[in-house]
């Protein structure tokens, strides 16, 4: 599968299992910023020629960071 065609389950799958490195242990929020990045960079799907990150990887970082700060928080039932 060429990185342009992951899956966005798998982009997501890959969020989660990461969204704790992105965790400022102070205020419990994550940087949904570097958790784009840093998925993109794992499938190395920049859009280049300015390495940009596809809106797909934010989309997606901003869901997962909501849903740990709603479990970190007891809202909700984090699932990895």
């Amino acid at each position: 599968m060429s990185p342009r065609t992951a899956e966005r389950r798998l982009i997501e799958k890959i969020m989660r299992g990461d969204v704790s490195n992105h965790l400022d242990h102070q205020t419990n929020l994550v940087n949904d910023t570097s958790l784009a990045e840093a998925a993109c960079a794992a499938f190395d799907d920049f859009i280049y020629p300015e390495a940009e990150i596809p809106e797909l990887y934010f989309d997606l970082a901003i869901s997962v960071s909501k849903n740990y700060e709603d479990a970190l928080s007891g809202k909700t039932k984090w699932r990895e």
